[in-house]
């Protein structure tokens, strides 16, 4: 019987950190207001692929705007996924800390989505780039006195894709290791 009031006093001492609801509040918050602002700078990202498509028609050929649209609906789609998972953060509405609790852990969640999927885009966009000058370079269709600046944007995007795949990566690794947090936090109540 002793050994059993023991225990009972040793589990009584056991350290219990707490849930700092105000803090979950404001990263909630925070997180409405960040996936707002991707989900505006996502759509506008689709501005020079609309330009291109409406004013400089006449100046592509038949081909370059097919491949040009084929891109656009491809960019189309995925930031109509990337709003998809911002949704949670970005347009819901919560009221109380168990909302908040679980709205965070969607969007921490779908955070390791939108990482992952962007990690696996980036090398994506350069298969898709290099596939539209090796199609319109077998169809003639490349000005030689331009090929300067088809190799600096080929260089301009291997540079960006590596960096983006990067930066994915880690993003995805950390809120990989913040959604385990934030679960054995939530887990442990």
């Amino acid at each position: 019987m002793k050994d059993k009031h023991n225990l009972e006093q040793l589990w009584q001492q056991q350290p219990v950190q707490t849930v700092d609801l105000e803090k979950i509040e404001t990263q909630v918050k925070t997180q409405r207001w960040k996936q707002r602002c991707y989900a505006v700078l996502d759509i506008a990202s689709m501005i020079p692929i609309a330009y291109i498509l409406l004013f400089m028609q006449d100046k592509m050929s038949t081909l370059a705007f097919s491949l040009v649209a084929l891109v656009g609906l491809v960019a189309l789609i995925y930031i109509a996924l990337l709003i998809f998972y911002r949704r949670h953060a970005a347009f819901s509405k919560t009221a109380t800390t168990q909302d908040y609790l679980h709205l965070l852990r969607r969007q921490i969640h779908n955070n390791v989505l939108i990482a992952r999927l962007t990690r696996h885009f980036s090398w994506v966009v350069l298969v898709f780039m290099m596939a539209f000058y090796g199609i319109l370079y077998w169809n003639n269709e490349l000005k030689p006195e331009r090929w300067q600046i088809y190799l600096i944007s080929l260089v301009i995007s291997v540079i960006g894709v590596i960096v983006c795949y990067v930066w994915a990566h880690r993003r995805e690794r950390r809120f990989a290791a913040e959604a385990a947090r934030l679960n054995a936090l939530i887990n442990q109540e």
